[in-house]
């Protein structure tokens, strides 16, 4: 396999242990990496419009170099290797050196990862499972550490074959409840948006649908840790006891923390859909992701809506609906349109 196909399978992770070393071996040689810094060149010369933050760029370049610096103890070779391309690093004339530095950086940082300790372990060859629903459809995960996942629909979990020695991570995006298992050595962590929550043994609930700005953290029991991944200053985590949540705002990055109704919270897991003074839209949305279908209003709706159903057909609280705002409805295969009651008469 020539060094370009190898390139391209390295970046896309599509390598094989052999392959990934041998890919790095030749970076770490002269050759590579003055042939991979020429193409990181190339690249920006030839894409000027790039819409790359250069501030929160040059952030993760201090990231990728502080956590490097955790490693340097290993191996002098590989402290060598890392100290060799931080020379331009400090005075960084333009974005483009930067975004060059973060990707010889982090390599140099898999590198010491996979050659000063055991390839076997390293986070670089974990394999993961993917689970996801898509509208319409729930599903229950289990976990070979004895735990649950009940999984919303249009929600998707991603998480190793085979958990790390000291922490259990789950990624998460849309909507789960956990029932963790008990294992003091073991953390239980969930990690979506910019939230990590961190359980022994316990049961939470995590609402994270990518098409909402907030995401909703509420513990039914035991006790969990929500922080946010990037934290500002001396930011504490918030500690949860049972019925206590907290709110992360994707718009303005700030968390809160509330007191949450458990019942409804964890009503879905139950096939039970309640709505409590709620937004005609947001029950729409809700309605969509829930019967996977799509819902198309005619009529400009304004409103608040309360009722409860428990495992109920889509018609049936299509006319809950229809009867509280004065509206008529069609069902068309996935399709909805919702109108005002005259339209349909003729």
């Amino acid at each position: 396999m020539d060094e370009q196909n190898l390139q391209e399978r390295f970046f896309n992770n599509q390598c094989t242990k052999e392959e990934a070393e041998r890919f790095i071996k030749w970076y770490l040689s002269g050759k590579g990496e003055k042939e991979i810094e020429e193409q990181i060149e190339n690249y920006w010369q030839s894409n000027t419009n790039s819409e790359w933050d250069s501030e929160k760029l040059l952030a993760r370049v201090n990231a990728i170099k502080n956590e490097s610096d955790l490693f340097v103890s290993h191996n002098a070779d590989s402290y060598n290797q890392v100290k060799s391309v931080r020379r331009n690093y400090f005075f960084p004339k333009n974005w483009r050196i930067a975004a060059s530095v973060t990707l010889i950086i982090g390599l140099s940082y898999l590198a010491m990862n996979l050659f000063t300790n055991n390839p076997e372990e390293s986070d670089y060859f974990v394999e993961y499972i993917e689970k996801s629903n898509p509208s319409g459809q729930k599903s229950t995960v289990h976990l070979k550490d004895g735990s649950r996942i009940i999984l919303n629909s249009n929600s998707k979990v991603r998480y190793p074959i085979e958990f790390a020695n000291n922490e259990r991570v789950i990624e998460l995006v849309g909507e789960a409840y956990f029932e963790v298992a008990r294992d003091v050595s073991r953390p239980f962590r969930v990690k979506t948006a910019n939230t990590m929550t961190t359980a022994l043994g316990t049961t939470f609930n995590i609402d994270a649908f990518e098409d909402e700005d907030d995401v909703k953290i509420s513990l039914t029991s035991g006790r969990i840790e929500v922080k946010k991944l990037e934290s500002e200053g001396d930011e504490k985590p918030f500690e949860l006891v049972p019925g206590q949540g907290v709110i992360y705002s994707r718009l303005d990055k700030s968390m809160v923390q509330t007191d949450i109704d458990v019942d409804k919270v964890t009503a879905w897991t139950s096939k039970e859909l309640i709505f409590h003074n709620e937004d005609i839209n947001e029950v729409i949305r809700r309605l969509e992701r829930w019967y996977g279908v799509e819902i198309t209003v005619e009529d400009k709706i304004d409103g608040v809506f309360s009722a409860s159903f428990k495992n109920e057909s889509l018609k049936a609280v299509l006319e809950g609906i229809s009867y509280s705002f004065s509206l008529d409805y069609l069902v068309s295969d996935k399709k909805v349109i919702l109108k005002s009651k005259d339209i349909f008469t003729n």
